[in-house]
């Protein structure tokens, strides 16, 4: 934190008319969406520490289905010992 910090509010009205006379529409839920996204690459990604993750978004339980099955096969092809018969 600097020593000398000033902050100013914004005290004027809304030149648009806005949900609740609110400043900004979205942001907290697109960074709540953001973060769930993360947090199931993150869980993807804990399978195979080591390599990439592809997860696309929107991420549909197809998507997130695939993106384990991605990683499984990068696995098994590092570790033939993983692989199922």
């Amino acid at each position: 934190m600097p020593a000398d910090f000033h902050v100013a509010l914004f005290d004027g009205m809304n030149r648009e008319n806005t949900i609740y006379r609110s400043k900004t529409v979205g942001g907290l839920s697109l960074m709540l969406a953001i973060s769930i996204f993360a947090a199931i690459a993150d869980a993807i990604h804990s399978g195979a520490p080591g390599g990439p993750v592809r997860l696309d978004a929107p991420a549909t339980p197809e998507s997130i289905l695939h993106a384990i099955g991605l990683v499984a096969h990068h696995r098994e092809r590092d570790d033939p010992s993983l692989a199922h018969d």
